[in-house]
């Protein structure tokens, strides 16, 4: 695990780094201002982050994107007011939604996990959603935008679910980080609106900063969706108490094999990623499941002292099997570099 001198110092020059790989005036400003809003924050985060009032975060602020098996080249705004393109779907449709100080440009996991969702479902629909206007901000205030940004999301399922008769098992959001705090927000007001939960969450190693003490009414919480899969990988940081129906902890759950290595030869992750290595995992892991359905076996643990020994050998489930009802506490082991599945399946 990195210490918080060497992160706030090895920072500096990442965070620079990983934005001057694109080079416009947009990229200049947004680099500085990630800089500024990461800096401040990573202090925050490691010394005590404070809860702060921010601001509702207004519905025009957010972005759709479409990603069908029919235009993956081609992406579709969708009108979150008039979602058309969605009204007669029957297959999955998935929401993705990225982390604090990113953005859709910058969430480079967005475009593989999307390849990766069309080709195992190929009737399904991808809506990435970009909140980055709202991201750019000092952690506190992020997280205290989370809950308006998921009351946007749920009104547009509850919509599609209660004019156009959408079954509610078909949709599943997937957030990384703050960004599966949004998708908790979006179950609970979907839950208000219709008095149904959507199919299922997929939290990529939520944050737990500032969310960790709160109620589960104010945070993910394993009713927020039929069914809410975690995958904890940077859990001494993050969050360690199990939050969902199904939470999975990849070696333990934090201080991911090879992340002290700094490889960062992977075609998902930017150089800020470095720093926040083991909670990319979480992403860098399900997309490689999701490619490679029953390559992540996992055994149960029967309770958090085996979880803590890594000596389960419980039934086993597949991460990223969005159809598994199987309950509790999974543990699995990694390789430290692509492919991270240590089955040899590929």
């Amino acid at each position: 695990m990195f210490s918080v001198f060497f992160r706030m110092m090895f920072l500096m020059s990442l965070v620079l780094a990983s934005f001057r790989l694109v080079e416009s005036d947009e990229t200049v400003n947004l680099s500085s201002a990630i800089f500024s809003h990461t800096l401040q924050s990573l202090i925050q985060t490691d010394f005590g982050a404070q809860e702060k009032v921010g601001r509702d975060v207004d519905l025009n602020e957010l972005k759709f994107y479409l990603y069908t098996s029919k235009n993956r080249g081609e992406e579709t705004i969708l009108n979150p007011l008039n979602p058309k393109e969605l009204t007669s779907s029957r297959g999955k449709i998935f929401f993705l939604l990225h982390s604090w100080i990113y953005s859709k440009q910058y969430s480079t996991w967005y475009n593989e996990l999307t390849n990766k969702l069309l080709n195992r479902y190929p009737e399904g629909n991808v809506v990435q959603v970009d909140w980055g206007s709202a991201s750019y901000q000092d952690f506190g205030m992020t997280a205290y935008s989370t809950e308006s940004i998921g009351y946007h999301i749920a009104t547009i399922m509850s919509n599609l679910v209660l004019k156009f008769h959408v079954p509610t098992e078909n949709f599943i959001l997937i957030g990384h980080a703050m960004g599966a705090q949004i998708c908790g927000w979006a179950g609970k007001y979907f839950i208000e609106h219709t008095k149904k939960k959507i199919g299922k969450i997929v939290a990529l190693d939520p944050v737990g900063i500032l969310f960790k003490d709160r109620p589960d009414s104010k945070k993910l919480n394993r009713n927020d969706a039929v069914g809410v899969h975690v995958i904890h990988t940077d859990a001494e940081n993050r969050g360690f108490v199990p939050s969902g129906t199904i939470d999975f902890y990849p070696n333990g759950g934090y201080d991911q094999p090879g992340c002290h290595d700094f490889d960062v030869n992977s075609p998902n992750r930017l150089l800020i990623d470095v720093v926040f290595c083991s909670q990319a995992r979480s992403y860098e892991y399900f997309i490689e499941a999701i490619g490679n359905p029953g390559s992540f076996l996992s055994h149960q643990c029967a309770n958090e002292a085996e979880l803590a020994s890594r000596d389960c050998n419980g039934v086993e489930v597949g991460l990223g099997d969005l159809d598994t009802i199987r309950q509790g506490i999974f543990y699995l082991k990694t390789n430290s570099k692509p492919p991270y599945s240590q089955l040899s399946i590929y």
